[in-house]
């Protein structure tokens, strides 16, 4: 599907690009001090560290794509999944690729914490159980 945008679609396009690149730096402010927090769960931080580090690379990303259009940062919260379909249709491949990368590293989180959840879940009730600190 070849589309080439209109201006009024490549104004949507750049709200997406903000939206997203806001959402990203609010994720950083809850994520970073909750890593200063966390004590108990080793593998928990490790993770969430390595995610912290993928965002700072995602919000890079995004400057990168929003400087190719000459624009800057700023705005609200929205699905990256649309942000590539918007990339795809107007024909922006070098956005494309880079929005992907973004959305794979949010869905290898997502994914690393489903398959987590259960087990940092029941650390933390043993934790609490036997009297220790169970700080997140």
């Amino acid at each position: 599907m070849t589309t080439h945008f209109t201006d009024k679609a490549r104004d949507i396009f750049i709200v997406g690009l903000r939206n997203a690149h806001a959402m990203e730096n609010q994720a950083l402010a809850i994520m970073k001090p909750q890593a200063e927090r966390i004590e108990s769960y080793p593998q928990v931080l490790d993770r969430l560290r390595r995610h912290i580090a993928e965002t700072e690379t995602q919000i890079q990303r995004l400057d990168t794509v929003l400087a190719g259009f000459d624009e800057s940062a700023s705005a609200l919260k929205d699905a990256y999944t649309s942000l590539i379909t918007l990339a795809e249709a107007g024909g922006f491949a070098e956005a494309q690729s880079l929005l992907r990368q973004n959305l794979d590293e949010e869905r290898a989180m997502a994914s690393w914490v489903e398959d987590n959840l259960p087990a940092v879940t029941l650390q933390h009730a043993e934790l609490r159980a036997a009297g220790a600190s169970a700080k997140v």
